[in-house]
């Protein structure tokens, strides 16, 4: 049975931060130490997902306001495909009951590539719904997906100037309605 809990060890630490660096491309990653800080401020929180005593993946969020944003999610690829990422989803409407959780996705109308149409897939069927619009974040184009209501481009960006800084705000931008 899969559990989420943001208490664990300096052994399960490491472990999330090699998942971490394994999982996502230089250009969408946050330096680990700013995430550490973050996590000091309460502003986000690290997530360590299990089976049993197996680390399985990870979860990084950023809370702001009535806003959970899920920035970082990542299985481990031996346990991709067996169910855990369900659970995971599951897990965290339920920790998260009353908010409204974000995700950002590549977006496949831009990049036509079957992983992005499979991972978008994958979220909607777990739930959450399309926002209708494409953003630039840092370069790379995204789309806005959330659970538990509707979530505006205002209402979105305004998490990073005010958990990180105007610079952050200033690299993330509407691009069109979709």
């Amino acid at each position: 049975m899969l559990t989420i809990t943001k208490k664990f060890n300096f052994i399960t630490k490491q472990k999330i931060k090699a998942l971490y660096f394994r999982s996502f491309p230089k250009v969408e990653r946050k330096p680990f130490s700013m995430i550490n800080k973050k996590v000091r401020s309460k502003d986000m929180s690290i997530l360590a997902l299990f089976d049993g005593k197996t680390f399985v993946g990870e979860m990084i969020v950023i809370f702001y306001k009535d806003l959970v944003l899920l920035d970082y999610f990542a299985i481990k690829p031996k346990f991709q495909n067996m169910g855990y990422g369900t659970q995971a989803i599951k897990l965290l409407k339920e920790k998260f009951t009353g908010k409204k959780i974000i995700i950002e996705i590549e977006s496949p109308l831009v990049y036509d590539d079957e992983i992005k149409k499979r991972r978008k897939a994958f979220y909607l069927r777990n739930g959450f719904s399309e926002q209708g619009y494409l953003i630039d974040l840092f370069t790379v184009q995204m789309e806005v997906l959330t659970i538990g209501g509707k979530v505006t481009f205002s209402e979105y960006h305004e998490i990073f100037p005010n958990v990180f800084n105007k610079f952050v705000g200033d690299n993330i931008k509407f691009i069109k309605n979709i």
